[in-house]
């Protein structure tokens, strides 16, 4: 039995005992870990390389860099431009575009692709953007 007034009757039952108290931590703690990682959705999305963590901003179409180890920004860079002209209350659509892939081609080109289809390329050195793919410009409308 996991529970019982009379204790192990063997030092099996004792690490079976062990085990299941274990068992029922790492069960109670699961739903924190999920939602710490995202496992019933996707991971969070970002690039890392030299120290620097690269991660999509609050502001659509835009990127930031932060140093790794201390979580200080270095730069914000709008990669391209989302504009919303939408006549609904509070001015949204409900559509959006927003940055779904990171990762690195070469030690500075950071290739950011974005849920809609767009594909862009930034130097991170230089912070300039190339538009590969899609448009600069995403509008939506009603």
């Amino acid at each position: 039995m996991l529970f019982s007034n009379q204790g192990p009757t063997s030092p099996l039952s004792a690490g079976f005992t062990v085990l299941g108290i274990a068992a029922i931590i790492a069960l109670a703690f699961l739903p924190l870990f999920a939602a710490y990682y995202d496992l019933a959705g996707k991971a969070p999305v970002k690039a890392v390389r030299n120290g620097i963590e690269y991660l999509p901003a609050e502001q659509e179409g835009c990127l930031e860099a932060y140093w790794l180890h201390t979580d200080l920004p270095i730069w914000n860079r709008q990669i391209y431009v989302v504009r919303h002209a939408c006549t609904k209350s509070g001015g949204h659509c409900g559509e959006t575009d927003s940055i779904s892939k990171l990762n690195f081609e070469n030690d500075s080109a950071l290739r950011i692709e974005t849920s809609r289809g767009g594909i862009y390329r930034l130097d991170v050195n230089t912070l300039r953007v190339e538009q590969a793919q899609g448009s600069m410009i995403c509008s939506f409308r009603e």
